[in-house]
């Protein structure tokens, strides 16, 4: 937190990045330090760092590098993460991170609780709508995960699958801003409701 005395020109702009929909992976590590996300640190970047590092500072960054990759990029897909879920994740491990981060972080998750979704005119809000149950959630990844199967070829227990981003894609193509991890959220979840012992079936 102490690494841009000095050089204030390294210390994050958290009113900025306060203003974002989401955060990359590598932003949200140098946030947590109070630096700006700029992926370097003392003139070194990283990505470059060699793991066998003696030095302490090295081996700290890369250490919290880690539990963010395996919190939120655990399959190695290209991964962003919203500010409720990075707060939440903070909070839920006591994660030790820079005040002006951290506060960053629940303002955000406050104003986007503070947006009302007026329903479009002409159209009355239905009574309880706003309610998403985990029936519903698990109704739906089921629904999901079935069209993605048949459809698509998905096979849930491959490692690296193309499904989720051609979902992506397709959603991308009518406007619809959906990122392939929360597809293969929803797929995981609907996979699971599978069958015990279910196996592909030639469709």
């Amino acid at each position: 937190m102490a690494a841009a005395l000095g050089a204030p020109r390294l210390m994050a702009d958290f009113e900025h990045w306060g203003r974002s929909a989401y955060f990359e992976l590598s932003e949200a590590l140098w946030l947590s330090f109070g630096l700006e996300p700029a992926g370097i640190y003392e003139g070194r970047k990283l990505s470059i760092v060699k793991k066998d590092s003696t030095d302490l500072i090295d081996q700290y960054a890369l250490r919290r590098a880690e539990l963010i990759r395996r919190r939120f990029n655990p399959d190695g897909y290209d991964h962003r993460v919203s500010p409720t879920e990075l707060l939440a994740w903070v909070q839920e491990v006591e994660l030790d991170v820079h005040p002006g981060f951290a506060a960053m972080l629940a303002d955000m998750v406050a104003r986007s609780k503070d947006i009302a979704v007026e329903p479009p005119p002409g159209q009355a809000a239905v009574e309880g709508s706003s309610k998403f149950d985990d029936r519903e959630k698990r109704s739906l990844s089921m629904l999901l995960v079935a069209l993605a199967i048949t459809d698509h070829g998905y096979q849930p227990n491959q490692a690296r699958s193309p499904i989720p981003k051609e979902f992506e894609d397709m959603a991308a193509r009518l406007g619809l801003e959906l990122t392939r991890e929360t597809i293969l959220k929803y797929l995981r979840l609907g996979a699971s409701q599978l069958p015990e012992g279910w196996e592909p079936l030639d469709l």
